[in-house]
């Protein structure tokens, strides 16, 4: 197998699969608003049984959970910018190892910050 298909191949196979976690975020966002109007037609639908008590909706939980999805769709939309870049730097510089090297590092970066939460574990409220 030639290197021009072996690149190919990994183009396809990177290509996919950031389509793929773009995907299943807009799922996950999609079926997290589904759930919630399906309680809120809950109230509104007529109930012959008693119905049990409802809990009190947390809005700042829910803003809070908002602006996660967000800052989550971001981050995700940055790895694939940087995942672009990388392999761009790959093909016009030949694969030059280090910018590469520099990108893997700045990608690790972002996977640990706000994936892994390692602000987190160094912090003084240690809960994690």
């Amino acid at each position: 197998m030639d290197t021009e298909a072996l690149r190919l191949i990994l183009w396809i196979v990177a290509g996919s699969l950031m389509v793929a976690g773009v995907v299943a975020v807009g799922l996950a966002l999609l079926f997290d608003k589904s759930a919630s109007h399906s309680a809120e037609a809950a109230k509104v639908a007529p109930i012959v049984a008693a119905p049990a008590p409802l809990e009190p909706v947390d809005e700042k939980a829910l803003a809070d959970r908002n602006a996660a999805y967000r800052q989550g769709t971001l981050v995700l939309i940055g790895l694939a910018v940087l995942t672009i870049v990388e392999f761009a730097v790959a093909f016009l510089l030949q694969g030059s190892v280090v910018f590469l090297f520099i990108f893997a590092l700045a990608k690790a970066g972002v996977i640990l910050q706000y994936y892994m939460h390692m602000n987190r574990a160094w912090g003084e409220e240690e809960a994690h």
